[in-house]
């Protein structure tokens, strides 16, 4: 049985086709600061921990918590999911629309 020379150990080690992990550091909760965040507000993106705390920046902030359905998104970050985003905004305003339509058929 040969034993592999460890100068060729060395050699892959050092290799720079080997790229480290990135270590994520955990948030804390912005709202109690003494628990780890696992919750990101849509709105405002302040990461929370709870339910709990998440109800009380709503309260203190005066935040909706729903995302903002026409902020500007830049070529280079517009994905797919801001695509189905705008596609089913318009879908919504265009049942809005056939809903007043139908209103105002009504009406008349």
């Amino acid at each position: 049985m040969q034993l592999q020379d460890p100068e060729g150990l060395q050699e892959a080690e050092e290799s720079p086709s080997i790229t480290p992990k990135k270590i994520k550091i955990p948030e804390v909760c912005k709202v109690c600061t003494s628990v780890e965040a696992k919750y990101t507000c849509p709105r405002c993106a302040l990461k929370t921990c709870s339910l709990e705390c998440c109800l009380r920046h709503k309260k203190e902030a005066g935040c909706s918590g729903k995302r903002n359905l026409a902020a500007f998104v830049s070529r280079k970050d517009y994905d797919y999911f801001n695509f189905l985003s705008d596609y089913r905004l318009l879908e919504a305003v265009d049942r809005d629309n056939e809903t007043r339509e139908k209103q105002l058929s009504e009406v008349r």
